[in-house]
């Protein structure tokens, strides 16, 4: 292998990645000079992201993630997408507002869930201005293609494919009859009633209670361009 002459970022757990970027030539630099971005875990892959890069993105990780490369196949995967030898993915970053006010870019998930454990409130899910259902339970997140292998997996939600749509997972329902829903968005939640105050996390940090009846609007605003190595054909 040779990077001789190519510069690579690398965001996130060190992983030993820019020590083997090094011994093989090449060059560890800041990620507005790097030919390549390596994020690193989820945090260094969302940090990444959502510092919205001209750059690629490589996504390495110790664990079993559809979009990333593992940490024993970085230097392989450096070198092919660096020589071209790479498959280019859009994957959705969305903006979230609570009553018409901005909470943040997403690039994994958004969940609505009761600030006291073992509460249960009602959820709302619209799109377009039509209701789509309503639903007692512990919480409901809505999740990105490249978020929707972590918790909306855990709590029975798909894997969805980039751009086929965000995932809608209703988590540890009351009842029977609540859906899993994929929909290309906007998508609009609301708290119908809450026993006790309803917090909004966003990619894992708690952002605050939200009111009630008030519109949580989940919308695609953006996109990060990921790189893998191109498949293999025998």
């Amino acid at each position: 292998m040779d990077l001789s002459g190519h510069r690579v970022a690398v965001v996130g757990a060190d992983r030993g990645i820019p020590g083997t970027v090094r011994r093989l030539g090449g060059s560890v630099v800041e990620p507005a000079n790097a030919d390549l971005v390596v994020a690193v875990d989820e945090a260094g892959f969302r940090r990444a992201a959502l510092a919205a890069p001209e750059t690629p993105l490589l996504a390495v990780t110790t664990g079993d993630v559809h979009y990333a490369t593992s940490v024993d196949d970085a230097a392989a995967a450096i070198e092919a997408v660096l020589t071209g030898d790479r498959t280019l993915v859009d994957h959705p970053i969305v903006g979230v507002t609570v009553d018409g006010e901005r909470v943040g870019r997403v690039l994994l998930e958004v969940t609505l869930l009761t600030s006291e454990p073992a509460r249960i409130s009602e959820y709302g899910v619209a799109t377009d201005g039509t209701t789509l259902q309503t639903f007692r339970a512990d919480a409901v997140t809505v999740a990105t293609p490249a978020g929707s292998a972590g918790y909306a997996r855990a709590a029975g939600g798909p894997v969805v494919r980039p751009n086929a749509g965000l995932a809608v997972v209703p988590v540890a329902s009351f009842t029977t009859h609540a859906d899993t829903l994929v929909l290309p968005g906007p998508v609009t939640l609301s708290v119908e009633r809450d026993d006790e105050p309803v917090s909004i996390v966003v990619d894992g940090d708690d952002r605050g209670t939200v009111p009630t009846h008030a519109p949580i609007v989940v919308r695609t605003i953006d996109h990060v361009t990921v790189v893998s190595p191109a498949p293999r054909v025998d």
